[in-house]
């Protein structure tokens, strides 16, 4: 799944009888606020699930409930769209935000593994990661 998509996943995407997962938007970025929008391509498909990765999924869902995310649809005066996204930003319960996941999450674990350098220090003294498009989620 595309980061986006990762982000939108709410607990009405998944049918646990049929193993599926239906990717049905993602949150997209416009000019520093967001929005709900289609996946790539305009196009909703279906991801099957293994065993394994539904059981994560559930334990996933029973520690950490899924809450209703409202956004816009597709613009930022569009109508208002609301899921139960399962993914929420642990210090303000809002949807995840890509810059951040990337800063706070991914980087730092792909350093701790040692598929990137530790973070040097910028011009204002803040840690950044120096990284390429293979290190993406995608």
């Amino acid at each position: 799944m595309r980061e986006g998509e990762l982000f939108g996943v709410a607990l009405e995407d998944f049918d646990f009888d049929e193993k599926t997962l239906r990717v049905r938007r993602q949150i997209k970025n416009l000019g520093g606020r967001y929005i709900f929008a289609l996946p790539k391509n305009d196009r909703e498909r279906i991801i099957p699930l293994a065993d394994w990765a539904i059981q994560a999924i559930q334990r996933h869902i029973e520690q950490y409930p899924p809450q209703e995310c409202t956004l816009p649809w597709e613009k930022l005066n569009g109508k208002p769209h609301t899921c139960h996204v399962l993914f929420r930003w642990h210090t303000d319960r809002q949807h995840i935000k890509a810059r951040n996941c990337f800063e706070v999450i991914w980087r730092p674990a792909l350093a701790k593994a040692g598929l990137i350098p530790e973070p040097a220090k910028d011009r204002r003294s803040r840690s950044r990661y120096v990284t390429t498009r293979r290190e993406g989620l995608h």
